[in-house]
């Protein structure tokens, strides 16, 4: 038995052990408390359809943006992120990616609410029934009914 504040040599790294350490092995050391297990667990196992949602998420969210600009970089990015890291295989690397994807998405409320807020006319390019006048037979485009007329 080693003392409570005993380093152990394993592998390349030193983990601290302690008696009640010493006698579960390994692989069942986190079954015993519920909080633990859980938590190491989600973060071991990652599944495709927990990113695949994620990244629906983000889009959906980068969708109320009232701003065509701002709708098209959040989805822009977000479709180049995921693409950039579509072959991470290494357990650890994807949940760094999840959480930072998680943030992302938060950012991303707090962003859209605020855009909200400062509701723009629609763009030119944005098109739909929400112009004036939609240039037909050599029509002037504009947004609004500025009473000039």
């Amino acid at each position: 038995m080693t003392n409570d504040n005993d380093a152990t040599e394993v592998g390349t790294t030193t983990a601290i052990c302690t008696p009640a350490a010493e006698a579960i092995p390994s692989s069942e050391r986190y079954r015993s408390d519920p909080y633990t297990s859980r938590k190491y667990a989600k973060m071991s196992n990652t599944s495709p359809q927990q990113v695949r949602s994620l990244y629906r998420q983000l889009l959906r969210q980068g969708r109320q943006f009232t701003s065509y600009n701002f709708r098209e970089y959040a989805s822009r990015r977000t479709r180049d992120a995921f693409k950039e890291h579509k072959h991470v295989d290494n357990p650890r690397r994807v949940q760094e990616l999840m959480q930072t994807a998680l943030k992302e998405l938060q950012r991303l409320k707090r962003m859209t609410v605020i855009s909200q807020l400062y509701e723009l006319d629609r763009l030119v390019v944005e098109g739909g029934i929400s112009g004036k006048e939609n240039g037909g037979q050599g029509e002037i485009v504009r947004q609004k009914d500025t009473g000039w007329d």
